[in-house]
């Protein structure tokens, strides 16, 4: 297993930094590094300064996770690249998970996503599922990428302003 120090993680400001780097030259992050599974870090509200600390813990907490995998049945078009999204939370051997599709959008690195079906499971076994209505492209949520640390944590600002930060499964952190 990979591991990391929580002092390589990116502070707020260095967020901010490369944020604004990120509007100019770009987020350098490209598809084949998104995909895999993204374990919710912390969360900071646009205009603050300070973690949502409270919001940050419950997605700790519940082991909130972004998967992001290549799309098998869509086609790739010329400006943008298709991928499955699984937003889940974790709540002991029941788990809640929000499935659907995301089109990262190449010339400003936007991940556009929906969500089509959710779903309830018991360990691996589906209790509940169903489909969800789908939304116009105009409507849908997005992340803007920011930066993707070697180390393994990855950043993107959300369509409400909201700053997050992940961290790639089969990274362990560590305390130094």
């Amino acid at each position: 297993m990979k591991s990391f120090k929580y002092n390589d993680l990116p502070s707020y400001q260095k967020l901010l930094e490369l944020e604004k780097l990120a509007r100019v030259q770009g987020s350098g992050i490209d598809l084949s590094s998104l995909i895999g599974i993204w374990k919710f870090h912390s969360v900071w509200d646009q205009g603050r300064d300070n973690k949502n600390d409270l919001f940050s813990t419950l997605l700790q907490t519940f082991s909130a996770t972004l998967q992001l995998k290549r799309a098998e049945t869509i086609i790739n078009t010329k400006n943008s690249d298709q991928l499955e999204i699984i937003n889940s939370i974790r709540f002991g051997f029941l788990s809640l998970y929000f499935c659907g599709g995301a089109n990262l959008k190449r010339e400003n690195k936007i991940l556009l996503f929906y969500f089509n079906r959710i779903e309830v499971r018991l360990g691996k076994l589906i209790i509940f599922k169903r489909s969800i209505a789908s939304i116009n492209e105009t409507n849908m949520p997005f992340f803007t990428l920011i930066a993707q640390g070697k180390e393994g944590w990855l950043s993107a600002r959300g369509k409400g302003g909201g700053l997050a930060l992940w961290i790639e499964e089969g990274y362990s952190s560590r305390v130094e």
